[in-house]
């Protein structure tokens, strides 16, 4: 992995990801839920194929501001960039921008770790020990 890396994801406003549907709101136009779900994934497509073998990304945090509100009907597309991996290569951070068909609808940054898998779902799963 290296900054500069790339993605760019695109999908439609549906009835499935506005915010009534999502119960993120109460209107009929592309819910700030579908637009996070749509950085992640853009992350994770971005990362792919520059993992270790049992190793992979999961979102740490978000600074996203979600501007314009997009209609049913109307096509999205979420661009991420690497901007920045920590010295010990674990921290990863992507410059997001999302976009309708015509403007600029959000912009901010999301950050990722890089986890070793086996470890990662044994320390969670121990949650449930003794229960």
């Amino acid at each position: 992995m290296e900054k500069g890396m790339k993605y760019v994801l695109s999908s439609c406003v549906t009835e499935e990801n506005t915010a009534v549907a999502l119960r993120s709101g109460s209107l009929r136009v592309f819910s700030t839920v579908a637009l996070i779900q749509m950085i992640e994934e853009a992350a994770v497509k971005c990362l792919s194929g520059t993992l270790e073998e049992g190793t992979t990304t999961v979102g740490i945090k978000l600074d996203i501001d979600h501007v314009l509100a997009s209609p049913v009907g109307s096509d999205v597309k979420v661009e991420v960039e690497v901007t920045d991996i920590s010295e010990n290569g674990k921290i990863i951070t992507f410059d997001v921008k999302a976009y309708d068909v015509k403007d600029l609808i959000g912009e901010g940054t999301h950050k990722r770790a890089v986890i070793k898998e086996a470890r990662f779902l044994e320390k969670c799963y121990s949650k449930l020990e003794g229960r």
